[in-house]
């Protein structure tokens, strides 16, 4: 092999262990991170709960967005932030 092939494949090889290297890594502390948490069960009920929550109000506001083109029709000057809190309240 030639010295510029050779570079190459150092540098393959370099690049690859790294990234195994570094996957490795990441797994690890995720793993870790899951086991050794106590409160783990509990923040993913608190997600689960506010994950559901969360869908209701999207769908309240996407039930007014119709809404939306209607006010910048009529009230031309406001604020758009004013107008986004009238149609999600």
């Amino acid at each position: 092999m030639t010295g510029r092939q050779e570079l190459i494949a150092k540098l393959v090889s370099t690049c690859l262990g790294l990234a195994v290297s570094l996957t490795f890594t990441y797994f690890g502390f995720k793993y870790l991170a899951n086991v050794l948490d106590p409160t783990r069960q509990e923040k993913k009920e608190a997600q689960k709960r506010v994950s559901t929550s969360l869908k209701s109000k999207v769908e309240v506001s996407c039930s007014a967005l119709p809404l939306v083109p209607f006010l910048f029709a009529l009230y031309s000057d406001i604020d758009i932030a004013y107008v986004i809190d009238v149609v999600t309240s």
